[in-house]
């Protein structure tokens, strides 16, 4: 299956930062460095067999066992093009070799639509007002247990003797335990919604997430002009005037 120019224009882009993907430890910058030269073809070659396979599309263990591609190889170019847009999540899985299951990933010209008259999702309430939510609920349940000490103390004042005292106590002990319990379980119950909000975020952004420009250089690592003694200002970049 052909490509196209704007295609081949998108697989010369190297995200990362213009580097390959890599963790901030040494070896594995150095992995990235030496791949850098190669990582435009095999991104090249990993999006032709995924686009060659149409709406039937691969996994991640599909793409190394059936191009056959090493693991180490294979995998930050999937990530690469995943982040180019060019391939996108298919909505389905199936299972890897070993038995789990995997995100099938189709090219971005066989991305599943859904139908125009399919009911939209119930969104739910926005972010903030989750966190405000639960700002306002952690504020209540600190002041209700302010006031329950308070009362705990005017009580222990109040009676006199001490089996009266210690019975007050464990009453009013045990509603702040009820009392906090609940407002804990709501809290938590408000913090998996928002939880699952953010992931429906990422998901939708994922799906639609075009591919940013990388800023160019301000140096683009040739010779600094002045540094051959012919200029007062030799060594500076970019040196503002003097005033």
């Amino acid at each position: 299956m052909s490509i196209s120019d704007e295609e081949r224009e998108k697989l010369g882009r190297q995200g990362y930062g213009g580097f390959p993907p890599h963790q901030p430890v040494d070896t594995s910058i150095e992995a990235a460095g030496a791949i850098k030269p190669k990582a435009k073809s095999l991104r090249t070659q990993v999006y032709e067999w995924v686009k060659a396979r149409g709406h039937l599309g691969a996994t991640q263990d599909e793409i190394e066992h059936g191009m056959p591609m090493h693991s180490n190889t294979a995998a930050p170019r999937r990530c690469e093009l995943r982040n180019a847009g060019m391939i996108v999540h298919s909505g389905r899985y199936r299972k890897t070799r070993a038995g789990n299951r995997a995100i099938v990933w189709v090219a971005k010209d066989f991305a599943p639509e859904a139908p125009p008259d399919a009911p939209k999702r119930k969104q739910g309430p926005p972010r903030a007002e989750l966190l405000a939510t639960i700002r306002r609920l952690e504020r209540e349940l600190w002041e209700r247990c302010e006031q329950l000490d308070t009362e705990r103390i005017r009580a222990n004042q109040a009676v006199g003797e001490a089996a009266e005292e210690r019975r007050c106590n464990a009453n009013l002990t045990r509603e702040m335990e009820r009392q906090g319990a609940e407002a804990i379980e709501e809290i938590e119950a408000l913090k998996a919604q928002l939880r699952r909000h953010e992931e429906a975020r990422e998901a939708r952004a994922a799906q639609t997430r075009w591919p940013r420009r990388e800023p160019e250089l301000p140096f683009d690592g040739g010779p600094i002009e002045g540094l051959d003694g012919s200029d007062p200002g030799a060594g500076s970049i970019n040196r503002p005037p003097r005033r």
